[in-house]
């Protein structure tokens, strides 16, 4: 039977997967449209092919061993249409089509996007009321930062997505202490621990929750010591199991494991080419009011406020981990966008709980107005400006990269042999083969002054094409000024990709080489940076 608790939350689902799977092919047949991509694809096409033994320990195996299953779905149903006639033939056919390859591993992360929408809908419901939980799932529905990532192919929003799930069966267990929910947290609390390290973030909730049922007083307590401590061995060794079965190299390499993280986490504790500031501010100030506009972010954090003052018992479990994690990323220099993807289904929940609270005392006070106008009112204007971007988000995802354009040009024009120079770093620059299709093209390099070496006569050896690429991203667009006094002087432009109107300010993710911005889509009109094609003269 349809109820309107059931309607409504069908709806939300709907606008979850609208955002997430219109323009799911962006950038292709780019590789590097979304950077690591590559990092998460690669490994699994070589486990397809019997090569699963992990280069490193970066990354833990577990989407990637999922990920190598999916592509085995895939190859079935390519075998029984006769187009890949063994398994590697399909894993090389991603030389020439990266579609089914990209298309897989981002259709998980999107499937898990919205999966995570619903998990946050029981979550709200469980601690408060029906309402409580659609209103907080629809705000994760359309907070811009989760439906950016959810496009993308990479770790981040499928263990974001195990974390809420983790926490959602330890809420479970706190209130229905069974053995087999406390299991049941431990196996996925482990599988999010196997997709990304800070997955193991999440048995924070648990010792919570455990500990909030041990300090109830002893005449009133309803679940005895050793039950609790038998769920938390049963939800550490659960999760221990899982962990390994998904990443069961580690007992073998166990060295390099500890090197590798180590490894990790060092980097992690440096800027990532550019110094932002530190990892709290920036994430307070900059990621989370991107991640849902300035609005909806403030008031989440009202929201924890309240929780904390007003329901401490519920509000510690819930509010532990993203706490947490919070400090800790905030620890680091390396500062992506995406490392806060595990606190917004947090702050979607209390800022969905302080908007029907709210509406219903103020309801209560003015019986003229119904509680539940007032809250869908409230609902609707906080999420009205992440939707409005995240929409805007879509519609520039659905259209070619200025990358892909610019290679397309350069094989129509550019002949074998002539050289070409690419400014800037190389997640912006132009392939120089799509799929079969190759310019032939010879690279020339210039220094970080943008001066080329010179030839046997001495004089600088200038390419017949420059390709200079510009974006607000200052760490990856730079053109030395040496560069733009040759392109002025010697070269003519031939064609120009604009990926954003002049006088365009959107705010960017300046460490991370994806080249869109966090917030303030308006006016940009391709992905990718702004790229210039000019030919000698």
């Amino acid at each position: 039977m349809f109820t309107t608790e059931r309607v409504v939350l069908l709806m939300v689902l709907t606008l979850a997967a609208a955002l997430r799977l219109h323009g799911l092919s962006f950038g292709l047949p780019f590789a590097h449209a979304r950077p690591d991509e590559t990092a998460v694809a690669g490994p699994a096409v070589l486990c397809l092919i019997g090569q699963c033994r992990p280069v490193d320990f970066i990354y833990p195996t577990g989407f990637i061993y999922v990920l190598t299953l999916a592509y085995l779905g895939v190859f079935l149903v390519r075998w029984v249409a006769g187009v890949s006639p063994d398994l590697t033939s399909f894993a090389e056919s991603r030389r020439v089509d990266l579609a089914p390859f990209f298309l897989t591993s981002r259709a998980i992360s999107a499937i898990v996007g919205i999966a995570t929408v619903y998990w946050v809908d029981r979550i709200g419901r469980l601690l408060w009321s029906p309402a409580a939980g659609l209103v907080s799932a629809g705000y994760l529905a359309v907070s811009l930062l989760h439906v950016r990532d959810s496009h993308f192919g990479t770790l981040d929003v499928t263990m974001t997505g195990l974390i809420v799930l983790a926490t959602l069966y330890v809420l479970r267990w706190q209130q229905t202490p069974r053995h087999g929910l406390a299991i049941a947290a431990g196996l996925v609390g482990g599988a999010a621990t196997s997709t990304k390290y800070n997955g193991l973030g999440v048995a924070l909730p648990f010792l919570v929750a455990a500990a909030s049922l041990l300090a109830v007083p002893r005449p009133t307590r309803l679940v005895r010591p050793s039950t609790v401590a038998i769920a938390a061995a049963l939800a550490a060794a659960a999760g221990v199991v899982a962990f390994l079965a998904l990443t069961p190299f580690v007992l073998v390499e166990a060295e390099r494991f500890l090197r590798d993280v180590t490894a990790r986490g060092d980097g992690l504790s440096q800027p990532h080419g550019i110094d932002v500031g530190s990892g709290w501010r920036h994430h307070a100030l900059v990621t989370l009011p991107a991640a849902f506009g300035w609005p909806l972010y403030l008031w989440s954090v009202a929201g924890a406020l309240g929780l904390l003052l007003t329901r401490a018992r519920a509000a510690l479990v819930l509010l532990s981990f993203p706490v947490a994690y919070f400090i800790v990323i905030g620890t680091l220099e390396t500062v992506f966008a995406r490392y806060a993807l595990p606190l917004l289904p947090f702050l979607a929940l209390t800022a969905g709980w302080l908007t029907v609270e709210v509406g219903r005392r103020l309801g209560a006070r003015f019986p003229a107005v119904p509680a539940s106008a007032v809250t869908v009112l409230l609902a609707v204007g906080l999420a009205t400006p992440s939707l409005h971007q995240a929409i805007l988000l879509d519609r520039v995802l659905a259209r070619p990269d200025t990358r892909v354009i610019a290679a397309q040009f350069l094989l129509q024009h550019a002949s074998p042999g002539q050289t070409i120079h690419l400014s800037g770093r190389d997640y912006g620059h132009v392939p120089l083969t799509l799929g079969t299709a190759r310019t032939g093209l010879e690279v020339l390099v210039a220094d970080a002054a943008g001066v080329f070496a010179p030839d046997a006569s001495g004089e600088a050896r200038l390419p017949d094409w420059l390709v200079l690429q510009r974006s607000p991203l200052t760490l990856y667009s730079q053109v030395p000024p040496h560069l733009e006094h040759l392109a002025a002087s010697r070269y003519r432009r031939v064609a120009m990709l604009q990926a954003t109107d002049a006088g365009h300010a959107g705010l960017y993710d300046q460490q991370d080489a994806l080249y869109l911005p966090l917030w303030g889509l308006e006016g940009v009109r391709l992905p990718g940076p702004s790229i210039e094609i000019l030919r000698r003269r």
